[in-house]
């Protein structure tokens, strides 16, 4: 089994480091750009190329024919924050001290971005979901950081065109025009959130994927406003069969538009010259509850539809084009990989001596992934405000996941444990726990020596905000109350 461990440089030797590579003289050419997009909550089994039936994402298929598609790749977490911290760092949410108890990624860890920018990078980012902000210690290691959600980035915005994500496109287009005239390799990242609740897909998308389908109308309208799960979660917000089956048309709608965007990004690379010497990744940073389980939105869930990750890497140079693989990867992989990749291995203590690079010719099968969640702080919150008779206690504890390529084992703290065999029980719907006690022992041995191991000694803090514009953008998107 695969565990990682912590080691630690010191950010002088890494600064020693930087300067005698930039006296090393090495040329740009042997530098690949990168860009990597996180489409926030978009499911690994709705895209085409993963044998989804509906063609959702033509754009991201084209990548993946060009380079490698990862049928199973899973997140950290099932939300934004810590799984976004394990992307930057290479670490898991509790190692890195980005949970649900901290809400923030502490600065002693060193991130992707810190390590290219180092390296000799260009670095920036354009960020949709104030999760992934600067307050919350995101923007370690970008030369620029564009929270795209905020007024004063949206000025001079075409209202005509729609929404943030298109906007936010624009703007990486033309950053990427710009950027190949500068003698520096770039590492460009972007969060677009178009795919998260509320389902709003842009024309012609919405009529595609809902046209002809016999629905209400007014229904449609409804469920496309629903901003949280909350609402269904507390027995306010019932939804039916036929409910489900237009969120997952919406959803679908949302993703084929999210791809289209994913396109344009690759077209700006390729008009400028640049897409066969960059690293183009696309992936997610979680899935999405869509009636899996009578659940919407992707809370307080250790199952495959919060957790399975889409994941294209396009660059030939390193992926043969059409592979596809179908064993587990965990977003924790996506770091070492690109630092592999940009000749930075030795940048960063982030590459550990079990996490090895997707592109290596070394790299062995993970006989297990793993992933959890810290008590939901702000969940519980937001319903002790808002919903003040419902018992908040039934999502406030801490719950553990490791997976074997046939079977799942999820703890609940205080609440007992879930085992499934995924080979025959891929819905996760009934609970072997109790009759097969002897795997369900093997797993929780597994899962309790691996998160042992990983747990910081440091004491973190819970994060207060100050800043009202990003706690209102996520009060928009039902976070908090």
């Amino acid at each position: 089994m695969s565990v990682i461990h912590r080691h630690f440089v010191s950010r002088a030797a890494l600064v020693i480091a930087s300067v005698a590579f930039a006296l090393s003289g090495c040329e740009r050419s042997h530098k690949p750009n990168v860009v990597l997009i996180v489409l926030d909550t978009l499911r690994g089994d709705r895209l085409s190329c993963a044998g989804y039936g509906r063609e959702t994402t033509p754009r991201i298929d084209a990548l993946a024919a060009r380079g490698a598609m990862y049928s199973r790749a899973f997140s950290t977490c099932f939300w934004t924050l810590p799984a976004h911290a394990s992307l930057f760092t290479g670490l898991h949410p509790v190692q890195a001290g980005a949970t649900s108890e901290t809400l923030y990624l502490p600065e002693p860890e060193l991130t992707v971005a810190e390590a290219l920018s180092d390296a000799g990078y260009r670095t920036a980012a354009f960020v949709c979901n104030s999760w992934v902000s600067k307050e919350r210690g995101f923007g370690q290691g970008f030369q620029e950081f564009l929270e795209m959600w905020r007024a004063e980035n949206q000025a001079g915005a075409d209202s005509t065109k729609g929404s943030m994500e298109t906007f936010t496109v624009d703007r990486m287009v033309s950053w990427i025009t710009s950027a190949v005239n500068v003698d520096k390799p770039f590492f460009l990242f972007a969060n677009l959130n178009g795919v998260h609740l509320p389902y709003t897909p842009a024309e012609p998308y919405g009529s595609r994927f809902l046209a002809d389908r016999g629905y209400d109308l007014a229904r449609v309208r409804e469920l496309a406003s629903i901003q949280s799960g909350w609402g269904h979660l507390v027995g306010e917000m019932p939804l039916d069969e036929t409910d489900y089956r237009i969120l997952n048309d919406l959803y679908d709608a949302e993703v084929a538009w999210a791809d289209a965007l994913v396109g344009e990004i690759v077209d700006a690379l390729e008009r400028a010259g640049v897409l066969n010497n960059t690293v183009v990744i696309v992936t997610s940073d979680h899935g999405e509850h869509l009636g899996e389980k009578d659940r919407i939105d992707h809370m307080s869930t250790m199952y495959d539809a919060g957790l399975h990750i889409p994941l294209v890497i396009c660059y030939p140079r390193a992926f043969a084009a059409g592979t596809r693989v179908d064993e587990l990867v965990s977003i924790v992989d996506l770091a070492p990989t690109v630092l592999d990749l940009c000749g930075a291995a030795e940048r960063a203590p982030l590459l550990r001596a079990e996490t090895t690079s997707l592109a290596s010719k070394h790299r062995e099968s993970q006989e297990f992934i793993l992933a959890g969640n810290e008590r939901p702080m702000v969940g519980v919150k937001l319903l002790q405000s808002r919903y003040p008779g419902y018992d908040w206690e039934s999502i406030d504890y801490r719950m553990r996941c490791v997976r074997s390529p046939a079977e799942k084992l999820i703890w609940n703290e205080n609440r007992g444990t879930e085992l499934y065999n995924l080979a025959r029980d891929p819905a996760e719907e009934t609970n072997l726990a109790e009759q097969q006690p002897d795997v369900q022992r093997e797993l929780m041995a597994v899962l309790g020596k691996s998160f042992e191991k990983m747990q910081t000694s440091k004491e973190y803090f819970m994060f207060e905000s100050t800043d009202r514009e990003a706690l209102e953008k996520l009060r928009s998107l039902g976070y908090i109350n």
